[in-house]
């Protein structure tokens, strides 16, 4: 199927140069991911056996790259570059 593969490469593409611009890493994008498919701290911590603190470190970093403040930020500029489907 034809159209799968180009929808993947879109999205690739997009995250790519989302990480390009704001500088993130590809620990930082997996944290991303799983912040916007509704994950806590505490299941972050479980999935990827990260301290707790840590997890919250990397989200502040995110954050701070990302010049915004909250979740719902990072879910409205998630959208603009594909990291989450419309």
């Amino acid at each position: 199927d034809t159209a799968g593969v180009l929808v993947f490469m879109k999205v690739d593409h997009s995250v790519n140069h989302f990480r390009e611009k704001y500088s993130i890493t590809g620990r930082q994008i997996d944290i991303i991911l799983m912040v916007l498919s509704g994950m806590t701290n505490r299941e972050i911590t479980a999935k990827t056996g990260l301290a707790e603190k840590t997890v919250e470190n990397h989200i502040f970093n995110i954050y701070n790259k990302l010049g915004i403040d909250n979740k719902m930020e990072l879910y409205n500029l998630s959208r603009k570059y594909d990291l989450i489907p419309e």
